[in-house]
């Protein structure tokens, strides 16, 4: 009986004033779980975005080159003698450093001259280039892609103060 009465005693005790005792400080440490868990979702769920923001501008401008490329692999194969096709990625580059900048552009020269190389020029679905001249073009493409975008860049990049200030043209 002794045990019994302990163990009752036990039950009591944490039901009564223990309890009260233990759910008063129990309960705001579970709101401040609670809400870091609902914080911490929506820390996660942001966390996403700007990875998306980031990635956005290098999706929308590998679409722009392989849908350039769609259109020049259907002129090779329409029209037999096509050559130079190439040249025709530099208005999509140049639009992509307009938008995004020129780092954007300048890795879209590159994959441009790849996805050429291995969709445009002999033998087809190959890096490799058989023609030294077609070689010759593809890194005239590259060093041309390159600058351009470079250059259509600055031409968007507004003037800065600091640049007109020590300037002796501009008084």
């Amino acid at each position: 009986m002794d045990a019994r009465n302990r163990q009752h005693a036990h039950v009591r005790a944490a039901n009564g004033e223990y309890g009260r005792l233990a759910v008063r400080q129990i309960a705001p440490l579970a709101r401040q779980i609670r809400q870091s868990r609902i914080d911490g979702a929506e820390y996660r769920q942001g966390a996403s975005m700007p990875v998306l923001k980031r990635m956005t501008p290098v999706a929308v401008s590998l679409a722009i080159i392989f849908a350039v490329t769609v259109v020049l692999f259907y002129l090779k194969d329409a029209f037999q003698g096509v050559q130079h096709l190439i040249f025709f990625y530099l208005v999509p580059t140049a639009f992509v450093a307009m938008i995004y900048g020129s780092v954007l552009a300048m890795f879209c020269a590159i994959v441009a001259t790849s996805v050429a190389a291995f969709f445009l020029y002999a033998p087809i679905y190959s890096l490799y280039v058989s023609d030294p001249r077609e070689v010759g073009e593809l890194i005239l493409f590259a060093v041309i892609g390159l600058i351009g975008a470079k250059c259509v860049a600055e031409l968007r990049r507004p003037p800065s103060e600091s640049f007109h200030r020590g300037s002796p043209l501009v008084e």
